[in-house]
């Protein structure tokens, strides 16, 4: 092998590792980025489903309200305000769990009391950018909180 092969195959091997360790190097950045988006991403819903429960506690039977204050808290999730799950129940165990929530129910719909707990449920799809190249295009965050009824 004469020096001019030697430098040609020295060339393409340069080549080679360097198309290999940009692309790990791409997805490391894609990678952390995403990372960011997503912890953001679940503190923003973490935040809407905490308000809206907030809400909930004040007005449990108003469940257009509700939503509303979610969405209103993270406006730039997007959040669909039929995405939010509103149940109630109550501490004592003794008692029936299921309970309407809302007030203006029934006797027997058992509804909704001071101090009975209402809980707020939602999920929300989250879009990745570097997992598109191992085929996985999004995942699924899903939040709950819980608080007493005023």
């Amino acid at each position: 092998m004469d020096a001019g092969s030697r430098q040609r195959a020295a060339s393409g091997q340069a080549m080679v590792e360097f198309a290999l360790s940009s692309l790990l190097l791409l997805m490391l950045v894609f990678g952390t980025i995403d990372l960011g988006r997503a912890v953001f991403t679940r503190t923003m819903l973490t935040n809407a489903v905490r308000e809206a429960t907030r809400q909930a506690t004040i007005t449990p039977n108003d469940l257009a309200l509700i939503r509303e204050a979610a969405v209103v808290r993270s406006p730039t999730l997007t959040l669909a305000t039929n995405a939010f799950v509103v149940t109630c129940s109550s501490w004592d165990s003794t008692s029936p769990n299921n309970r309407s929530c809302d007030r203006k129910a029934p006797p027997s719909a058992n509804p909704v009391q001071s101090l009975d707990k209402v809980r707020v449920c939602t999920t929300y799809p989250f879009g990745l950018a570097a997992a598109r190249l191992i085929g996985r295009t999004t995942i699924t965050f899903s939040e709950c909180e819980q608080a007493s009824v005023q």
